[in-house]
Formats: C-alpha cells, structure tokens, sequence
C-alpha cells in the first residue's frame, strides 16, 4: 500500500521516480497496553542539478549550511 501510494503521488505530479526508500519500525505490545499503527508515505523530488558532484551519499554528511554553499544558494 505504501508504494501503492508512492507511485500515485508520482501520477498526480507527472513523476516517474527513480529510485523508492521504503521503511517500516515497530514494537511488541504487552497485555493491557494500547497500540495505533501510524501509515505516513512522505516523499521528496530532488532536482539532479541539486546533488553533489561527488553524488548523494555526500548529502548525509553535509549540513544544510554547506550544502547550500557548495550549491552556490
């Protein structure tokens, strides 16, 4: 359903996406207590000409800051 959702928010913005991260957490409950389950599919569209020479894993190391700088923003 997640990636359901993802290509439908691609269709509504005339999107083909390259590349879908897909994550899940959860927990064990206990007798007694309460759980909710919480569905959220946010996404991003990141311009190619907004990536790193080096390529996008040096966005994990970077701050807004720098990347900003590097991007001559």
């Amino acid at each position: 359903s997640v990636a359901e959702s993802i290509v439908a928010c691609g269709n509504n913005q005339n999107v083909i996406y390259e590349r879908t991260y897909i994550g899940y957490a959860y927990t064990m409950l206990k007798p007694g207590e309460i759980g909710t389950a919480l569905a959220v599919a946010p996404y991003i569209v990141l311009a190619k000409n907004a990536v790193p020479k080096n390529g996008f894993s040096d966005l994990q190391q970077m701050t807004l800051s720098q990347w900003e700088q590097i991007m001559v923003l």
